[in-house]
């Protein structure tokens, strides 16, 4: 299964913000282990000060209605009375305290910076005085200007590529889209989209026995599958031995070690019930750390864990 590489350009983040439902589902499929999401520091840069301009045009909004107050007739009427004064932060301030807000939401949903470098540097300004993509040889050198900040972001990604996986850029820029096409890099221009595909790029389907057209009564007392053998102890074991994982991740690995994801949601479902499992949405965890330690040492959970083991898990 192919780890999906996600990227950012400054104009997608114009339109689907941080808060914006797609955004918020990509950052699920990190949480999920199948994708790392990217933004080149321009990018983050260029959408930051782009806030920032919004802030200076709101601020000079407010003041200028502000200022209405002492005007005309109204300033008449309140004339004596203590003038209204708005009190904001500084452009100095916002500046400092946005850096700070969106280093920290990075960091906590795991989006990596792809900071500029020196070689970013120089490439891109190989790129402009050649007029290579996406420069337009056509312009003139001064409007050619405005894509520095595309050909910084082209060289971040190509940097990235060696690394193992599906490497995809969302962009609404078609110059720099079809760079980046050249280049071997996949291009969406819509997130909603590129979500679906990695959904059934990363889905696992078991490979299921033809059924046959008649079947034999089972016996009664075989009703439960011999898959649930043991498994409440062997659940509950793994997910605390593995510090508690993301259902993806912890569905994927049992999988491979043969049990079938259907059994292990429904005996995850049965421990809820019973309170020894929590399910807070992205992960199950265990109610009671003491009982799930008990588990993690039960003999039939080490073997099954040295079993694991031979798989890299």
């Amino acid at each position: 299964m192919d780890l999906f590489h996600v990227y950012f350009d400054t104009n997608y983040l114009h339109d689907t913000p941080f808060g914006h439902p797609n955004f918020v589902r990509m950052l699920r499929r990190a949480q999920q282990g199948v994708a790392r999401l990217y933004l080149p520091q321009i990018a983050l840069e260029e959408r930051r000060t782009q806030l920032l301009d919004d802030f200076d045009r709101h601020i000079g909004a407010a003041v200028t209605q502000l200022n209405e107050l002492s005007k005309g007739q109204l300033g008449m009427l309140l004339a004596g009375l203590p003038k209204v004064e708005l009190i904001v932060p500084t452009r100095e301030d916002a500046d400092r305290q946005s850096a700070i807000a969106l280093a920290k939401y990075l960091a906590e949903h795991k989006i990596e910076v792809l900071a500029h470098t020196g070689e970013h540097a120089e490439k891109a300004w190989q790129r402009y005085f050649g007029t290579k993509p996406p420069f337009n040889p056509r312009e003139k050198r001064e409007n050619r200007r405005k894509d520095l900040p595309d050909a910084w972001i082209l060289e971040a990604v190509l940097t990235n590529t060696d690394r193992p996986g599906r490497h995809c850029v969302v962009t609404k820029d078609k110059r720099l889209a079809a760079t980046l096409t050249d280049s071997g890099v996949e291009v969406w221009d819509d997130l909603e989209k590129l979500d679906v595909e990695i959904d059934v790029r990363t889905a696992v389907v078991p490979i299921r026995a033809a059924v046959p057209a008649v079947q034999p009564a089972v016996p009664l007392d075989q009703l439960r599958s011999k898959e649930f053998v043991n498994l409440d102890r062997i659940l509950l074991g793994v997910i605390e031995t593995w510090k508690t994982p993301g259902k993806e991740v912890l569905l994927s690995r049992l999988e491979t070690l043969g049990i079938r994801r259907a059994v292990v949601e429904v005996e995850a479902t049965a421990l809820e019930v019973s309170g020894a499992l929590t399910d807070t949405g992205s992960h199950w965890v265990p109610t009671n750390r003491e009982t799930a330690k008990l588990a993690s040492l039960d003999p039939i959970v080490q073997e099954f864990l040295l079993k694991a083991l031979d798989h890299g898990f």
